[in-house]
């Protein structure tokens, strides 16, 4: 089985989950994303929040219309790079949508189960950079599908990103790289 048909049945697994913690807070146009492609990557942020962060790698490639994804909300984004099997996405949302780690995890997995999905495996709790992350894998035939969580709370705004990553490397080597993508990506205050 090519890594293309293997990485197929993980990203059905992350479209799936993306479901249970989507937030939903109504916006205006000013409440949407913007993305920006820049020398070495992208700038993201909505015009209403107080961050822009950058992504890091032109290897990554924009696709917000990806089928079958699981939200259309305006402050969702979503970049893969193929070659590695890695997806990067997530959300800008106001910051008291986090209720924490603990609760915002508790939600993603109760509805995982709900929905017939594997168990997580191997779930650490951690702290990557200034990021609150949580690291699982999740079991694939053929392959490894390691995922990070990650949420950045700060002037107001929460950022969630979840990276997955799926490869015929050990599941270390795995969670390794997507903790050096996670990282390498800057979140910075607007000037006034």
């Amino acid at each position: 089985m090519s890594i293309s048909r293997m990485a197929a049945l993980p990203w059905l697994i992350w479209f799936m989950s993306l479901g249970a913690s989507a937030p939903c807070f109504a916006g205006t146009e000013s409440a949407s994303i913007e993305i920006s492609e820049v020398k070495g990557g992208y700038e993201l942020t909505v015009p209403v929040s107080r961050l822009v962060m950058s992504l890091p790698g032109s290897s990554l490639v924009q696709n917000p219309d990806h089928p079958g994804h699981a939200t259309n909300g305006p402050r969702y984004f979503y970049f893969e790079d193929h070659a590695q099997g890695l997806v990067l996405s997530g959300w800008f949302e106001p910051e008291q949508g986090f209720r924490g780690m603990q609760q915002f995890w508790q939600g993603e997995t109760r509805a995982w189960k709900k929905a017939g999905l594997p168990e997580p495996r191997d779930v650490v709790f951690r702290k990557v950079g200034k990021w609150d992350a949580v690291a699982y894998s999740i079991p694939i035939p053929g392959a490894n599908n390691a995922h990070l969580r990650a949420h950045w709370l700060q002037a107001g705004t929460w950022i969630d990103i979840h990276l997955s990553l799926t490869s015929k490397m050990p599941d270390a080597e795995n969670r390794a790289k997507l903790e050096t993508m996670l990282k390498a990506i800057q979140v910075r205050q607007k000037s006034p």
